[in-house]
């Protein structure tokens, strides 16, 4: 017999999975298509970081040329 698929968790973001065999977080960048791992972090801490880089991922092409380094300070990308 086949083992029957996990369903997705449709209370997490976009490009976030959660494996149990591994317990811990994972986030897939959309344009690479690379899994990224997030380590054993707590699940609220999972979905800042998810939601923050998908925010940064899903800029426009024109909004990310314009970007320079002075931009980010404390961490953060201040537009």
């Amino acid at each position: 017999m086949t083992r029957r698929p996990t369903k997705y968790d449709a209370n997490l973001p976009r490009n976030l999975t959660y494996r149990r065999f591994y317990k811990s977080f994972y986030w897939r960048n959309p344009i690479t298509g690379k899994e990224i791992p997030l380590g054993q972090i707590a699940r609220r801490d999972a979905i800042s970081q998810t939601i923050e880089a998908n925010n940064f991922t899903g800029q426009r092409r024109e909004d990310v040329t314009i970007m320079k380094f002075s931009d980010v300070s404390d961490g953060r990308l201040h537009v």
